[in-house]
């Protein structure tokens, strides 16, 4: 019986051995940006990180810090911003701080502290409990806020948890001239460049912005700023010129205007191309303009030598595109863009002699402001995403057409033919025109009665042509 014992003993030890021998496997953590919370900090979403971008963090568990502060590379899924797997002990830990910052160190987004001011903006602030188990990938997911136009205490960070031993800034400044002819200070899109590398990027709001970046002492950064209706502005400068010619004041800019495009030009027959047109009616006024393409080339034009022409350029790669032309706007009288040049946003503020646009068969925002053309008399706009339309202040336009035009708004559609008519009927306007047909090649609407008796007064009374017919009005 003793020896059974003892040969149970031997065996009980034997075992646990074994199990003393044999390793743990260790567990892998990946941290996940919450791609909801991934804005510039004014509620525009973020699609791409700068090159560069790391993570810096720090985990604790129940003996203190794990890690501090170290630094990670991101990577990019398909919809996502994700760490590498990081390697780590099974276990109980903590993330308690959670940086994201440019390839220098300059702070993009971070997670607040729970009990901090801007904890409440997202559902989990640090710190954040997590789990490793053996052999297993686990992955936890981390909410970020934009640091633009924040304090590093907003976040309960002070400061936040990276190097500032060589951030310098300088203050900016941005004014148009508003529609009383007055300099206003205005909000801003600014982009701070080395080369081909975005360094900071940032909607700043009409107020003095303070722009912070790593520079080293011998490289040229180049400021950009972008505005719709202005043109685009760049200033080259190296940091010790510019702290030595500003001398502690703000860099003061004041944007010119601009006739601007924002556009992301289709891929066709192997090339991203963007055309346009625009001239005047009389040649022999002279004028000049400069299209800003948005790539770095500009192209300068003589209106009075070379009028009427289509405009266009080839970019070597994909993507949002800023064109601004500027320069003897005022001239400028015609205006058409067709066919697979989609637009996303444009403002026409600035072309105050424009007696005629076209846009037609491309891609566009669901409203286009014309009611600073007050000199407008032919519009025209066909298979576009155009759902509305504001004519009340174009008091000489006589001919309208609207064309194969999806989810036009039946209320917008009333609201024209009214100022149409009371244009016509205050004014006097002969032999005008209106076509007004929807995505099937019906009437667009359906009108009401006081719309429809309004036409019959443009066609009966002062001449207009009406297509299609009033009666197919009357059927809709």
């Amino acid at each position: 019986m003793k020896k059974f014992i003892v040969g149970l003993i031997l065996i009980s030890l034997l075992l646990q051995t074994c199990r003393e021998e044999d390793p743990v496997k260790p567990g892998k953590i990946q941290f996940v940006i919450d791609p909801a919370t991934l804005d510039d900090g004014s509620g525009i979403k973020v699609t791409e990180l700068p090159e560069g971008a790391v993570m810096l963090l720090t985990v604790e568990n129940q003996n203190g810090p794990v890690f501090s502060l170290k630094e990670f590379p991101i990577l990019k899924t398909a919809d996502q911003y994700i760490s590498e797997p990081v390697a780590m002990t099974p276990g109980n830990y903590k993330l308690t701080s959670f940086v994201i910052t440019t390839a220098s160190h300059i702070p993009l987004f971070a997670t607040p502290v729970e009990g901090s001011l801007l904890a409440s903006s997202i559902e989990h602030p640090m710190p954040i409990a997590f789990s490793v188990a053996e052999n297993t990938v686990t992955n936890t997911s981390v909410e970020i806020v934009s640091t633009a136009h924040q304090k590093s205490e907003d976040f309960g960070y002070d400061p936040f948890p990276v190097s500032y031993s060589e951030i310098q800034s300088f203050d900016l400044l941005t004014y148009i001239e508003n529609d009383n002819h007055d300099l206003a200070l205005t909000n801003v899109q600014a982009y701070l460049l080395l080369g081909e590398d975005t360094l900071y990027r940032a909607a700043l709001p009409a107020s003095i912005n303070t722009i912070s970046f790593e520079p080293l002492p011998d490289e040229f950064y180049t400021l950009v700023l972008i505005k719709d209706a202005q043109k685009k502005f760049t200033r080259t400068f190296r940091i010790n010129d510019l702290h030595e010619e500003l001398n502690g004041s703000p860099l003061t800019v004041t944007l010119d205007p601009a006739f601007t495009i924002v556009t992301s030009p289709f891929y066709i027959e192997d090339q991203h191309r963007f055309a346009f047109r625009f001239s005047n009616n009389n040649p022999t006024i002279e004028g000049n303009v400069t299209i800003d393409w948005g790539d770095g080339t500009l192209e300068e034009i003589d209106l009075a030598l070379d009028c009427c022409r289509e405009r266009d350029h080839v970019y070597p790669t994909a993507g949002e595109r800023f064109i601004s032309v500027s320069g003897d706007l005022e001239i400028i009288e015609n205006l058409s863009i067709e066919y697979d040049n989609p637009i996303r946003s444009i403002s026409l503020k600035h072309l105050t002699g424009l007696q005629d646009v076209s846009i037609v068969a491309t891609n566009t925002p669901e409203t286009i402001d014309i009611s600073y053309n007050t000199k407008l008399e032919t519009a025209a706009f066909g298979m576009t995403w155009i759902t509305s339309l504001d004519v009340s202040k174009n008091t000489h336009l006589k001919n309208l057409f609207l064309v194969y035009m999806t989810n036009f708004s039946s209320d917008s559609m009333n609201q024209i033919i009214a100022n149409l008519y009371g244009n016509a009927s205050e004014q006097n306007i002969m032999a005008g025109w209106i076509t007004l047909v929807d995505v099937n090649g019906g009437p667009i609407g359906p009108l009401t009665p006081e719309s429809i008796q309004k036409l019959h007064q443009l066609q009966d009374v002062y001449g207009w042509t009406i297509e299609p017919s009033l009666e197919l009005f009357e059927n809709n």
